[in-house]
């Protein structure tokens, strides 16, 4: 089965309502881990994860080390790199559908060709053409300060960027990522590339976290006679899409306008799921 969610929206009296998430994810890793030899889990974990690959393979890194009592490693470098193509991804893949344009084919395919060391001025050419467009367009229909309300826990972007917005809009939550692309490409222009060792762990128990593209991605860990026991992860869709998440509350209450499932896929694409997300509208009578 494909992994997706779905959200679903009721529209009534002109706003909506009665919000449902639903989700057919992977199932949990400790399934998929468990019993398994410790450097066999790490290699694997970039393939179960299609998306953040490598966010997921260095925080579990992380959690081994914790386990072991090795203090925490910092390996920016690789993790600012998948969060430039991931970023980028949005801006030549997502937003130009948004905007009812084709993806831009072209800068998607030199992006994944040089994932470990993204092209600045391909990034730049995005960040420059690519927004605009996108913020010109919630501006014209009257949605810049959509989804906005009080703040609840959320992962991401804006997240890590709000100390510069006065309100959690929609169009302030796509500028976030518009100034985190910025931030990191500049971080990453610096940031060094360190050696990655799995140490050789026994028997312990560990946790860590990264900042990866989406959110706080958070790691934990169980090694029993030199085995995985347990692997549970938390992931920024886990908070931003849940059932009673900030998507929920954001849209909850919201004017459903003549487009609703426009506006449902806008607030979406502004939390940035990391699986395929599909929109149900119901309108009432």
């Amino acid at each position: 089965m494909e992994a997706k969610i779905t959200v679903t929206a009721r529209v009534a009296g002109g706003v909506f309502q009665n919000i449902a998430m639903t989700s057919t994810r992977l199932p949990d890793a400790a399934r998929l881990f468990t019993g398994r030899p410790l450097a066999e889990v790490l290699n694997l974990i970039p393939a179960v994860f299609s998306l953040c690959g490598t966010a997921q393979r260095l925080c579990g890194l992380a959690a081994v080390e914790n386990a072991a009592g090795l203090p925490p490693q910092a390996r920016p470098r690789p993790l600012l790199a998948e969060t430039l193509v991931e970023h980028g991804t949005a801006l030549a893949r997502d937003w130009p559908v948004l905007l009812g344009e084709a993806p831009d084919l072209k800068s998607l395919k030199a992006l994944r060709a040089a994932r470990h060391a993204p092209p600045p001025d391909l990034l730049a050419d995005l960040l420059d053409t690519v927004p605009p467009r996108l913020l010109a367009h919630l501006d014209a229909l009257g949605l810049a300060e959509f989804g906005q309300g009080p703040p609840r826990p959320e992962a991401g972007p804006f997240s890590r960027h709000q100390r510069h917005f006065v309100s959690n809009g929609l169009k302030n939550r796509f500028l976030a990522r518009v100034v985190e692309t910025r931030a990191a490409m500049v971080a990453f222009a610096t940031a060094e590339d360190l050696e990655i060792t799995i140490p050789a762990v026994t028997d312990g128990v560990g946790t860590a976290s990264v900042e990866a593209a989406r959110g706080t991605l958070t790691h934990s860990v169980r090694i029993e006679g030199g085995l995985v026991r347990d692997w549970r992860i938390a992931a920024p869709t886990d908070i931003n899409f849940h059932p009673d998440g900030p998507l929920v509350h954001a849209l909850s209450g919201q004017p459903a306008g003549d487009n609703p499932e426009h506006r449902v896929r806008l607030l979406v694409a502004a939390f940035d799921p990391c699986v395929a997300c599909e929109i149900e509208v119901i309108l009432d009578a």
